[in-house]
């Protein structure tokens, strides 16, 4: 018996302990919280209760998080041992504006959230210098084309958006059509880029047409069209085509198969959610997402309404690189608002010519087209969100 208590017991003993402290590691990494309550003098209450987990990222990083006014940490963290339930979580940095939200905490699951913070009076900087007529975001928002009379050489150019900044200084714009005396592309009245970003159908008056190779050099003669018909019906097929394949891989709901594929629905740039309008019997237009991420983020929804408005006040609306926000334009102002109606804020507040505000890839910078004065020429701008 002496050689058991020795030898034998004290391994039990360690074994036993191991287990149990393994037991509640396992319990605690699930979220389950031993808390003591005494509810008398006589008697104690031990409660076993489930929490939940909030992870907050926030683009940039570093920025304070308040949950229910409560400072807890900063970005980019987890908090943990959360009780179950409805917060308001706000997420603040120095010089950008206050990003808040009602969240929900879910036992035993994370509620991941990231916050895209915008500057406060975010500044301009040219993008070019020499006048631009019209301009055009690629299908793939990497390239704008725009065309010009007052750059080094007129004709149609096509400008390359980066995720570094971008500005006059560098050589990320090329001239693809030069003017010719039989060819003055600088005077077509609208740009189309053909599904694959590798030509441009040109408009101009008087129902002519220009189609320009980007594959070919900057003296191309152009195809010339005075109904190019069967060219645009050849790239809405292969819209068309793309976006069945699209619905088929995210496996959208049949009764949202129509909308999905028709011009009346607009893709987010990571081609897994679609926006689009409805007018209502009292003249009002809804704004509608639907999102078919999988798996869908924690506390997320599939529908979604960011927006209602009197249908004659309806701004234009182009999706933001991080297929989370959706820009509006309006007059002379550009905001931002995520997809689920939050965080709606004003970026710019200027002249804004041609109600159009594209995002850089990136997301750090959104291109207009504006003027400072009367006697200068509209040129492209990116106003500086972070």
């Amino acid at each position: 018996m002496k050689g058991f208590q020795r030898k034998v017991l004290p391994i039990i003993l360690t074994l036993t302990t191991v287990s149990l402290l393994t037991t509640l590691s396992m319990f605690y990494a699930k979220g389950y919280r031993f808390i003591v309550n005494p509810e008398s003098e006589e008697t104690i209450s031990i409660e076993v209760k489930k929490t939940g987990i909030l992870a907050v990222r926030s683009i940039p990083d570093t920025a304070k998080i308040l949950l229910n006014g409560e400072l807890k940490d900063v970005t980019n963290t987890t908090l943990s041992s959360l009780t179950p339930g409805k917060y308001l979580l706000q997420v603040e940095k120095a010089g950008y504006e206050p990003w808040k939200k009602d969240i929900e905490v879910f036992e035993d699951l994370v509620t991941d959230i990231t916050a895209t913070l915008v500057l406060k009076g975010g500044g301009l900087n040219p993008l070019t210098n020499g006048g631009v007529l019209k301009f055009q975001l690629s299908n793939n928002g990497e390239h704008i084309a725009y065309t010009s009379k007052g750059e080094e050489k007129s004709g149609l150019w096509v400008l390359q958006l980066s995720n570094r900044p971008v500005n006059i200084f560098q050589t990320n714009k090329k001239l693809v059509a030069v003017d010719q005396p039989n060819y003055s592309f600088s005077d077509a009245t609208d740009i189309v880029w053909s599904p694959d970003d590798q030509k441009i159908m040109l408009k101009f008056t008087d129902n002519f047409y220009m189609l320009v190779d980007l594959s070919k050099p900057a003296l191309q003669a152009p195809v010339t069209y005075t109904n190019p018909q069967d060219v645009f019906t050849a790239w809405k097929e292969t819209e068309l085509k793309n976006k069945r394949s699209r619905i088929i891989s995210l496996e959208v709901p049949a009764e949202l198969t129509d909308i999905a594929i028709t011009g009346n629905s607009t893709w987010s740039p990571d081609g897994e959610k679609f926006y689009y309008l409805q007018n209502t019997d009292d003249n009002k237009t809804v704004v509608k997402v639907y999102d078919f991420k999988t798996p869908l983020p924690i506390g997320e929804s599939r529908y979604n309404e960011p927006l209602i408005v009197n249908s004659v006040d309806l701004p234009k609306i182009f999706w933001f690189s991080d297929s989370e926000h959706l820009l509006l334009v309006k007059g002379d102002s550009v905001s931002f608002v995520r997809i689920d109606g939050s965080n709606f804020v004003e970026v710019f507040n200027g002249s804004i010519i041609g109600d159009k505000a594209y995002p850089t890839p990136g997301g750090d910078r959104i291109v207009i087209l504006s003027k400072f004065k009367s006697d200068t020429p509209e040129n492209l701008y990116t106003i500086s969100i972070r």
